[in-house]
């Protein structure tokens, strides 16, 4: 459970609650300490919604089995269990007392029968984590539109058109043509200076050439559509 958290992909933080959904939108949501609080002190407490609330509580392993235990929130006693041993921890269905109790409190603590606390869980946030989980998980990459796949050839330019568009031009351009989808060609010209750089242009199949764009701009200086060496597409 703890290891499917660590690997989450969206991630965020509340009050002392972090919420994490991976990429198949599965979310849960892991207790911290409070800043400045002994980690140990603290058990990662997990909070999930699916198939219902429930609160995943460690018990540290050197509790024995059968011993009694008390849960409170805020001093209030909640419930009085029984250890199961062998570092197994608790699952606590969030519902009723317990419930209302820890959507009002601060800090949830486990005792034993001499009332020394083992182990402690603060509530700050934990309101506002559940409401997370029941909200649709974020998508964790954004959608990227797949353009239909054609058997249409890539458009050509003409030898005048090809230098036109290679600046500067030192020799014949060495144009390379790929189609991206149905109404449009990816170009990239070689303009055989050197040093090498390759130009690239979008084509619609009607029509004038634009630069290419980029989510990044390929080069460093200005033009963005001019890369560095042959600049083959991958």
């Amino acid at each position: 459970m703890i290891a499917l958290l660590l690997a989450l992909e969206a991630v965020t933080r509340l009050g002392d609650w972090t919420v994490a959904c991976d990429d198949r939108g599965r979310c849960e949501a892991l207790a911290q300490p409070p800043v400045g609080a002994p980690d140990g002190d603290y058990p990662p407490a997990v909070l999930r919604d699916d198939p219902a609330p429930a609160l995943e509580l460690p018990i540290p392993a050197g509790v024995a089995a059968g011993r009694r235990l008390t849960l409170a929130v805020d001093g209030t006693t909640l419930a009085r269990i029984v250890a199961p041993g062998g570092g197994s921890g608790l699952s606590l269905p969030l519902a009723g007392p317990l419930a209302r109790a820890v959507s009002r409190g601060r800090l949830l603590t486990l005792a034993g029968a001499d009332r020394r606390v083992i182990a402690r869980v603060s509530l700050k946030g934990l309101t506002a984590a559940r409401a997370a989980l029941r909200a649709p998980a974020p998508a964790a990459l954004p959608p990227i539109d797949q353009p239909p796949v054609t058997a249409a050839r890539p458009r050509q330019l003409s030898r005048k058109q090809l230098k036109a568009l290679a600046v500067p031009s030192c020799t014949t351009p060495q144009p390379r043509s790929y189609r991206l989808d149905a109404r449009h060609t990816l170009i990239a010209i070689d303009s055989g200076c050197t040093p090498r750089a390759t130009w690239l242009y979008v084509l619609p199949d009607k029509g004038d050439p634009a630069p290419a764009t980029f989510d990044i701009p390929a080069a460093a200086t200005p033009p963005a559509h001019r890369v560095a060496g042959d600049g083959a597409p991958a």
